[in-house]
């Protein structure tokens, strides 16, 4: 079984174990990335220790501007922890969890399912989790020696997202972005290209990876209802037909589903309009919104001239 590792950098920083408070339970947190959203439904039934813990850093806001730091096609996607404007990994918010494996009636490492990372220690997980590309059954609990690794949710929204995802991971991007931390954690080897061939290299920016730019939240998962977000990255504004809104830096439209929706992204003086990234993309100003394909997140994008 291949081992799923991350770096718990920060330690001292750690609070004490029961300092992770049941925090409110949406039962959808939408992640929205560079390349589209992907929405994750959290079993608080049968995972509650790891599904109130995930919600509690994303209601903290840890995950925003975090990067999918960790790619394995065939395999799995891993992030919640690297910083996306240095790749520095991050110090978790508490002490880690205690690992519910045995526990999780009906959930299973299959496609799809989200499941969080921990190191050798089966009670080490703090923030990062793992989407897995392919069924990944023998990550299940199987016994007190291979305890496997806890699901608390699945992807409802963005799986051929996450498909996607898989069919560009490199293993030299992981190294790219972590080489400045002289970290080999095993992110992109396989058999046939081990670790040891990769050199460690500066870490420049994150703009060829998968980032995690915002984070939403559902009390209730309506799908009648279109929710479109929109952020402004640069100085510009939005305005939106036929709901006639004036966003400044962030905004929320909801409508019924089959409504129609159009955004008009509009630069401020000395700035130019670069492009959409999220679920909206392309580089024209106007740009229309599908309210049937369900919630739309995206950002509208201004560079200084």
């Amino acid at each position: 079984m291949r081992k799923l590792l991350f770096s718990l950098l920060g330690s001292s920083l750690l609070l004490s174990a029961g300092s992770i408070q049941a925090a409110a339970t949406p039962s959808v947190v939408e992640l929205q990335t560079n390349l589209g959203t992907i929405a994750i439904s959290l079993d608080y039934q049968h995972a509650p220790i790891s599904a109130n813990n995930f919600i509690t850093y994303v209601n903290a806001g840890f995950y925003k501007d975090t990067i999918i730091h960790r790619m394995i096609k065939g395999f799995m996607m891993q992030g919640g922890g690297v910083n996306k404007a240095d790749g520095v990994f991050k110090a978790a918010l508490a002490a880690p969890i205690t690992l519910e494996s045995t526990n999780l009636t009906g959930l299973s490492n299959v496609a799809g399912s989200v499941t969080m990372a921990r190191t050798n220690d089966p009670n080490s997980a703090t923030s990062q989790f793992f989407i897995n590309f392919v069924d990944n059954k023998s990550l299940d609990y199987a016994s007190a020696t291979s305890p496997g690794y806890a699901v608390f949710g699945k992807v409802v929204v963005g799986m051929p997202l996450v498909k996607r995802i898989e069919t560009f991971v490199t293993p030299t991007t992981a190294f790219t972005m972590l080489g400045k931390l002289g970290n080999k954690l095993s992110l992109g080897c396989s058999t046939t290209t081990p670790c040891s061939t990769f050199p460690d290299l500066p870490f420049v920016n994150a703009t060829d990876f998968v980032s995690i730019d915002a984070v939403y939240t559902n009390d209730v998962w309506d799908t009648t209802v279109s929710k479109t977000r929109v952020r402004l990255s640069g100085s510009g504004s939005l305005t939106s037909w036929p709901v006639g809104i004036n966003c400044g830096t962030s905004c929320q439209l909801s409508q019924t589903v089959g409504s129609t929706l159009k955004l008009v992204a509009k630069p401020a003086i000395g700035y130019g309009f670069t492009g959409w990234s999220g679920d909206c993309v392309g580089i024209n100003k106007s740009i229309s919104i599908n309210t049937k394909l369900g919630n739309h997140n995206c950002t509208a994008i201004f560079t200084k001239l």
